[in-house]
């Protein structure tokens, strides 16, 4: 076998690192554990949390915390439709 070294960003890597060995992503006070998720379905662009993922965000004195069933490849982002919420997110590069 021959093992093939692929280079990223560190903030990527520490990212997929941190997702993969504790099941939880962290960024600027916002972070998203995937640890009660069992099953993850993708079809058409669109993946699949069942449970749903949890999701917590520090927004100045008020703390956010929701649940997130999907995420939405769309043209020129991805949308993180949040569970019973008016707001949708959706991330885009820089």
């Amino acid at each position: 076998m021959i093992n093939y070294p692929i280079r990223m960003e560190p903030q990527v890597y520490e990212m997929l690192h941190s997702l993969i060995s504790c099941g939880t992503v962290t960024l600027d006070g916002k972070a998203i554990d995937f640890t009660p998720v069992q099953q993850i379905a993708i079809s058409n662009g669109v993946m699949t949390f069942t449970p749903p993922a949890r999701i917590t965000a520090d927004v100045g004195p008020i703390s956010l915390r929701t649940t997130i069933s999907s995420l939405t490849v769309r043209a020129g982002g991805i949308k993180i439709e949040v569970d019973n919420s008016p707001i949708d997110l959706e991330l885009r590069p820089k």
